[in-house]
């Protein structure tokens, strides 16, 4: 296994093990999935994919806080912040970056499909030019907002 491989596996490792541990807790806590007459193997099948989505996104987000502490760490260098107030400062910011980003989401999930129903029966371009302005429109607050979050300093820092 090449060098690079194994510091990629080392460096996910404890998001994999926090989305191992939540999807475990999610088995022992509530009931599993029933999807209509499905199969064992169906619902196998979506719990499998089911925790990988929730292992990419555990990933995803220890990227992000991982980049945002780099470079927090490159510009405060003359203050010597410490590094646990740094660190709950970036998840805390992250944090509030996803769950607006996901409540959003949802809003946008909603309108695509809220236009899929009003104007399905019309012509092609009708609905597709509906949701791509739709998708523009929701798209810019997402991009302010998480620009704004961004542009708050770390406390007790000169920016």
């Amino acid at each position: 296994m090449p060098a690079q491989m194994k510091t990629a596996i080392k460096s996910h490792a404890r998001p994999m093990v926090v989305a191992t541990l939540l999807w475990t807790g999610m088995w022992v806590f509530l009931p599993p999935p029933r999807i209509g007459n499905g199969t064992i193997l169906i619902q196998t099948i979506l719990a499998v994919g089911l925790l990988i989505c929730l292992a990419t996104v555990c990933v995803l987000f220890t990227v992000l806080v991982r980049a945002h502490m780099a470079r927090l760490s490159v510009a405060l260098a003359h203050i010597e912040p410490s590094p646990t107030f740094l660190k709950l400062f970036v998840v805390y910011k992250e944090g509030v970056k996803v769950v607006f980003g996901s409540s959003l989401t949802l809003a946008w999930l909603a309108g695509l499909l809220f236009i899929s129903d009003k104007l399905g029966d019309h012509f092609l371009l009708v609905p597709v030019g509906a949701a791509v302005a739709y998708s523009a429109l929701i798209f810019i607050p997402t991009w302010l907002f998480t620009c704004v979050v961004d542009a708050i300093p770390y406390p007790g820092s000169q920016n």
